[in-house]
């Protein structure tokens, strides 16, 4: 009997436009997942998916974005809680998350978002789809947070990028995680508030991520080389998606092995 197969979708703004072509790897050799999990922008891609959106339909829809698409660059003057406004990002989610709740989605599926009040890592499994898409996706200092249950809550690359533990309590057997983030890239100079705030995300997003406990670590881990490219380059998506999709393809014989193995 086939293992339970789990695909986490890690974290790492447009970078993770690589889940798109990772997922057409899987979906053009017949791989489905038993259950997914998501972080930020990989919260994004599997809401996506999972709603019906196929990997060809989300990569048009993504070679068509612009940076002014996702991100209004106009400093926020009503919010003292983030840079910039965040409802072009807002309207993206609720464009292309056509399901509104985890329930209505046809296998589990987690998000997860960091707690400032708590500074705990929250899993969203049921209820409002898109508001946990909007959580685990808010940039700190950047976005403004969402705000739920008396929690203050933002992206949860800053706590756990690659949400590994949180599929293996989905019911995950054997799971494969896309970790698009790589090295930290190198410094350039900081010019203004935004790229401070940039900056930081990239230095807490690229610290080690696996705790090194059964739980925690992936049975496989997917790595696309993308040449210490930026985490912030929308207009690379391109190149970003075609090396997802390689990095996928060259995946699939020991995705297959895992799943079909004995015990």
């Amino acid at each position: 009997m086939a293992k339970k197969l789990g695909i986490v979708l890690g974290s790492g703004g447009a970078l993770g436009f690589a889940h798109i072509g990772f997922m057409q790897a899987m979906d053009e050799n017949g791989i489905r997942p038993d259950v997914m999990t998501g972080c930020s922008m990989g919260a994004v891609v599997g809401a996506c998916y999972l709603s019906g959106m196929t990997p060809e339909e989300m990569k048009q829809a993504a070679f068509r974005l612009k940076n002014t698409d996702i991100i209004d660059f106009t400093i926020s003057l009503f919010s003292n809680k983030a840079l910039l406004k965040t409802n072009k990002m807002h309207s993206l989610i609720k464009r292309y998350v056509k399901k509104a709740t985890f329930e209505e989605l046809p296998i589990p599926f987690a998000t997860v978002a960091a707690d400032l009040v708590t500074g705990k890592l929250i899993t969203f499994t049921e209820g409002d789809l898109r508001l946990a898409v909007k959580a685990s996706a808010s940039i700190p200092c950047v976005f403004t947070p969402v705000e739920k249950d008396g929690m203050i809550l933002v992206d949860g690359g800053i706590l756990s990028r690659i949400p590994v533990a949180q599929a293996r309590d989905l019911g995950a057997e054997k799971v494969v995680a896309v970790d698009v983030l790589g090295e930290l890239p190198p410094y350039t100079e900081i010019k203004n508030i935004v790229n401070v705030a940039l900056r930081a995300v990239d230095v807490s997003d690229h610290r080690p991520v696996y705790m090194w406990k059964p739980k925690d670590t992936p049975d496989l881990s997917v790595n696309p080389d993308f040449k210490n490219l930026s985490q912030y380059k929308v207009e690379e998506q391109k190149f970003i998606y075609e090396q997802g999709y390689l990095s996928g393809l060259a995946a699939v014989p020991e995705i297959k092995r895992m799943i079909e193995e004995e015990e």
